[in-house]
């Protein structure tokens, strides 16, 4: 009887358009290769890469994916079709990026049985924000809950991820594209040897690489454009120069090539080799803000980046001094420059015969201090896949666990030698869940055993408040979001009751006689979630709580930003977002108890009984004090001289942690930069880059915080001194004058205009 073979098992791997998926997959599917032969190899392409794309036929990555995969398919939007599949659960192993997710759903969904093993687009050098924003949807989530390998490439990415990844086990791995045998492998390809660009390094005296991404929101075209002509004035004016240009996988090519127009086409091409080998044939590599940064690096090269920060991206971290910086530059990886004329200035000195070589030494020392030179990342990714296909991972990858706060990098926010203390921290990020560090101490403090919440349903911060209440209850309509059925993460928590009405509050306050800790959402969903008249159900909420619910409990207001007025911009989807004043919400409170004590605390407001603060079990700092009073009273005449020495509090008075929280909650939220919303963040920031003596920069943040509709008077008058102070006097005038027209009486502004007048 003739002997039927068993069929092949299958890896896929997923490249979506961009280069986080060349960085280690490629390298990790050559050493499975290695040990199973007989493994078939399907590579799936995204939409994203068209099937005929130019950059796509020329790319190394179709190269080298041509040679190890036994089939390239592409995902039509709907399911695949693989060669030799004779059933699904001969696909043992999905491969893709962390952050990539369009094509997975379906694909996870054809083929359950499959193991997913994700890596962090780009390193993992520092916290992508685009994942983080996508943090709150609960279709996301259910994709993480399916990797079953999150790899991270050092140790220090363990708290950068640890809670946003909540399902998946995390494993320390390197970087498996600078494994030493697959940079060989790169730079000793007949695709490299035998391309234009090999021959062009040949003919010139100097070859440079520059490494283009952008224009985008935080990097605007006009940023962009100068960037690019700095580059191509300073190097290509030399005729002795050759400038490689490697594009961003989503660059506009035709905006690229337009700018390169004037100048000799002899001296410059569009390359889409791989990173590493185009800076083999190069002496210095160029780039803005960018992970291929890490690449000119391992193959020994200078790297400068030349990027003028316009705005925070997932790039930018605020150093200590609270000062915007890139990773790259904060791990001293790169030499950093912000204009043409620091940029030539460098470029002058590398190439000098006395240049003082110590900072190019510096940079690869730091790399390799990263990054050390070894064969062994992608032989650990192999031996994980293996080890999951095989049923062994409990036993070989023992499970990550940090009790530290990704959020604000500490083990605990308030609590203080047994003392709870209120200040000014980052205790959320955009669209995160609530920490459960917070969620416990809150209730440590308060001594709450139950939780209800009305906030956009989240299985995670489910999970989280399970472990620290008695009692937990989520109310959620939207079907999109509340789905209990699905998710299996919350099987094994009994206390989690979630319910599908907006009236349940009503039905179940009456039995309940103990202290609760509300917490209450913004449901900024618009149409995806609750939705009244006022776009919110908090105040309908407060009303059911003061009419049913126990005065002693504690109440949380989340998403603060969305509490102001709107500016009506025309577009429809974001001026029908109307959501209440926060003095509405803030009186409501009081009618549930008087003797509450309500807190600002950047994006959230807390309320609580006074006698927690009378019996020193609570102490609260004046940075929150003073962001409190902004907060509530900003428009409240009555309140305007406390509202001002609040302002001035947070101008000059507080300490340098608090300072820097404010700053980064407006940082966390400038993704909110074209909307209407969170203009308290822009206030507070340009009180602080007032007081810092940045007044340029101050000015600019009060003209957004009046655009933003936070248009009282005394905004002109923060804005007529910062103008004053940068020097734009015919501008202070004209400030100054409007706010004296408001407010006549007040005496600063007349004081102002008669120095004004003197110039």
């Amino acid at each position: 009887m003739t002997q039927i073979s068993s069929p092949p098992n299958i890896i896929l791997s997923l490249f979506e358009r961009s280069w986080g998926e060349v960085d280690w997959i490629i390298p990790v599917l050559f050493e499975l290769k290695s040990r199973k032969p007989d493994w078939k190899i399907v590579v799936v392409f995204s939409p994203d890469w068209e099937k005929f794309n130019p950059i796509l036929n020329n790319h190394t990555l179709n190269n080298e994916l041509n040679y190890i995969a036994d089939h390239i398919v592409f995902f039509d939007g709907n399911s695949i079709i693989i060669p030799e599949l004779v059933y699904s659960e001969q696909v043992k192993i999905i491969l893709k990026d962390m952050t990539s997710y369009r094509p997975y759903n379906i694909i996870h969904k054809q083929f359950p049985n499959a193991k997913t093993v994700a890596h962090p687009h780009g390193g993992a050098v520092t916290m992508m924000q685009e994942y983080s924003r996508l943090r709150n949807l609960n279709y996301w989530d259910e994709y993480q809950y399916h990797h079953d390998v999150s790899l991270v490439t050092t140790e220090s990415s363990i708290s950068k991820y640890f809670n946003l990844i909540f399902n998946a086990k995390l494993s320390i791995v390197g970087f498996p594209r600078f494994d030493s045998w697959w940079i060989r492998r790169l730079l000793q390809s007949e695709h490299l040897l035998n391309s234009q660009e090999f021959q062009k390094s040949k003919l010139y005296k100097k070859t440079y690489l520059f490494i283009v991404r952008g224009p985008m929101r935080e990097f605007p075209i006009y940023v962009f454009n100068y960037v690019i002509k700095s580059v191509a004035q300073e190097i290509l004016s030399d005729n002795n120069n050759f400038l490689f240009i490697k594009p961003h996988p989503r660059q506009n090519i035709n905006h690229l090539k337009s700018m390169f127009e004037g100048y000799n086409p002899k001296q410059w091409m569009i390359s889409f080799l791989q990173v590493m080998q185009i800076a083999a044939l190069s002496d210095f590599v160029i780039s803005v803000n960018s992970s291929s940064i890490l690449d000119g690096l391992a193959i020994g090269k200078p790297v400068v980046e030349f990027h003028p920060f316009f705005q925070p991206t997932e790039g930018m971290l605020i150093d200590s001094d609270g000062c915007l910086r890139s990773v790259f530059d904060l791990l001293n990886l790169s030499v950093y420059v912000r204009t043409r004329e620091e940029f030539k200035s460098l470029i002058d000195d590398y190439f000098n015969e006395n240049s003082n070589r110590f900072i190019w030494k510096n940079q690869q020392n730091n790399f390799r201090k990263l990054c050390p030179a070894n064969d062994n990342a992608s032989q650990r990714v192999a031996d994980i896949i293996f080890n999951l296909v095989n049923d062994e991972i409990n036993n070989n990858i023992s499970k990550v666990y940090t009790g530290i706060s990704p959020i604000s990098g500490e083990k605990k926010f308030f609590i203080e030698n047994d003392k709870f203390h209120f200040q000014l921290k980052r205790i959320k990020s955009y669209t995160l869940p609530i920490n459960h560090i917070l969620l416990h101490e809150i209730a440590q403090i308060f001594d709450t055993k139950i939780f209800i919440s009305t906030e956009t349903f989240n299985q995670f911060m489910a999970k989280s408040a399970s472990k620290i209440f008695n009692e937990t209850h989520f109310i959620e309509t939207a079907s999109d979001l509340y789905q209990p059925h699905k998710f299996s993460y919350l099987s094994d928590c009994s206390n989690i009751n979630i319910y599908n009405s907006s009236n349940i509050l009503k039905m179940l306050l009456p039995s309940i006689d103990k202290k609760v800790l509300f917490w209450l959402g913004s449901h900024e969903g618009s149409n995806f979630t609750f939705k009244n008249k006022t776009n919110t159900p908090i105040i309908e909420e407060l009303k059911v709580i003061q009419k049913y619910g126990n005065n002693s409990s504690i109440i949380i207001i989340n998403n603060l930003r969305f509490f102001q007025p709107v500016v009506i911009t025309g577009f429809e989807a974001e001026t029908s977002r109307k959501f209440p004043d926060i003095r509405e919400a803030v009186d409501l409170i009081y009618k549930i108890n008087p003797d509450y004590k309500i807190l600002v605390l950047g994006d959230i407001a807390i309320a609580f009984p006074c006698s927690y603060i009378q019996n020193n079990q609570v102490t609260v700092s004046n940075g929150v004090n003073a962001c409190t009073i902004s907060r509530i009273y900003g428009n409240d005449e009555t309140k305007m001289n406390q509202v001002i020495e609040a302002e001035h509090l947070i101008s000059n008075g507080l300490s340098k942690q608090e300072s820097l929280a404010l700053k980064e909650l407006y940082n966390d939220y400038y993704s909110l930069e074209e909307t209407t919303f969170g203009a308290h963040y822009r206030l507070w920031n340009g009180l602080i880059l007032f007081g810092e003596g940045y007044f340029v920069e101050a000015k600019n943040f009060f003209q957004k915080t009046i655009e933003r509709g936070l248009d009282n008077w005394r905004i002109g008058w923060y804005l007529a001194q910062s103008a004053f102070k940068a020097n734009d006097i015919p501008f202070a005038k004209n400030v100054a004058n409007a706010v004296a027209k408001v407010v006549p009486e007040f005496k600063p502004v007349r004081l102002l205009l008669e120095q004004l007048n003197k110039l």
